[in-house]
């Protein structure tokens, strides 16, 4: 009785070092690139990149906007759970090309759209 206990005990410990170390993972990630401002979108999508979702990257969606402007938006894959918006946010593996939709978001240094820092950003499909 006294083992089942000890290994359900190393078992919740291995499972909260894992949340903990992969939200931080992540986090840092996330700061690599510096944010430079907040952002709206909206447009047809020409392109929906889920190679670097593989290695637990983003999905990357290649955006013309209804300005004729192009934009790119990364949504996390498998941190989509620790994304302030994910109530937020359409399921990007539904995603098609020639799907419209919009997007709020912080805009990086190299002019990336990230729809998930806050609860007030989102992806969302209103037409295709």
């Amino acid at each position: 009785m006294k083992k089942i206990i000890f290994f359900i005990l190393v078992f919740f410990i291995l499972v909260g070092v894992f949340i903990l170390s992969n939200k931080y993972i992540y986090q840092e990630k996330q700061s690599d690139v510096e944010v430079v401002d907040n952002t709206y979108v909206s447009g047809n999508i020409l392109d929906v990149n889920l190679e670097q979702v593989v290695f637990d990257g983003p999905i990357i969606i290649t955006l013309k906007t209804n300005e004729g402007d192009f934009a790119d938006i990364e949504v996390p894959s498998m941190g989509i759970n620790l994304c302030a918006a994910k109530d937020n946010i359409s399921d990007p593996f539904a995603l098609r090309v020639g799907d419209m939709i919009e997007v709020s978001g912080r805009r990086n240094e190299l002019g990336v759209i990230i729809p998930c820092e806050f609860d007030s950003h989102y992806l969302r499909v209103f037409g295709n």
